[in-house]
């Protein structure tokens, strides 16, 4: 039951993004089987896990030397305690695999991306990014610990946001039937009508409304909610998606 500290399961943040930081970290390139996950525990914040540390995204690539991964799905402007739990499996099942743990580092994300640059670097416009929680493409370089970008610059594609590349994001503003391919959350409407609005902007075309009581599943862009494609059906009753302005 005792737990060892491996100092080469020391954390280097690569860089920062809005929402995202990545990670490195020497490993153990020389045992078979091995993987990786990181843990952390925001620090100072509305979102910290109560009881311990919460599993903030990943398995990382085992394969990859030095081993490194981008933890992602993070508030803007966060301060954060992250760790590299090693897993190395043993001879006997029975025994489960041997868990060594490295120190605790400091980390934080970037701050938040100012409305008026998201947009890609070409002037087009590109959705989410599933595999980062994304949900617009960023054309801003990342923070290094000083502040500075590291390893990408300005023409670097990768987005400001979640640290993915410009690729792994939809072309142009994806239908609401993509987004249950990310984490969504439920709401109640707690008002006595909400409007819904067929562009994040209080004078957007309104497509029709919901009720209190009403309930509704979506993903956050910003201070808007881009419900799914079931909670506009509510909204709109049986219009086609696609012939909405």
């Amino acid at each position: 039951s005792a737990r060892i500290v491996h100092l080469g399961s020391r954390i280097r943040v690569l860089a920062r993004f809005a929402e995202a930081v990545e990670l490195q970290w020497t490993g153990l390139s020389d045992v078979p089987g091995v993987s990786y996950s990181v843990e952390g525990k925001l620090v100072g914040s509305a979102d910290a896990a109560p009881g311990g540390p919460r599993r903030l995204a990943v398995p990382a690539a085992a394969c990859a030397s030095p081993p490194s991964a981008i933890v992602g799905r993070l508030p803007p402007g966060a301060s954060m305690q992250l760790r590299v739990v090693t897993r190395i499996p043993t001879a006997g099942a029975e025994q489960g695999d041997l868990r060594i743990f490295g120190p605790w580092e400091e980390a934080r994300t970037g701050a938040p991306v100012p409305a008026e640059s998201e947009e890609d670097v070409g002037g087009r416009h590109r959705g989410g990014c599933a595999d980062g929680g994304c949900w617009a493409y960023v054309a801003m370089p990342p923070e290094g610990d000083a502040g500075v970008p590291i390893g990408v610059g300005p023409s670097s594609t990768r987005c400001g946001r979640c640290g993915r590349p410009c690729e792994a994001h939809a072309q142009g503003m994806e239908g609401n039937e993509a987004l249950e391919a990310f984490e969504l959350t439920r709401y109640v409407v707690s008002n006595a009508f909400v409007f819904v609005r067929g562009q994040r902007h209080v004078k957007g075309p309104q497509l029709g409304r919901l009720a209190r009581g009403d309930v509704v599943r979506g993903r956050l862009e910003g201070d808007w909610l881009r419900l799914c494609a079931e909670s506009v059906r509510l909204a709109i009753g049986p219009a086609p998606l696609d012939e909405l302005p």
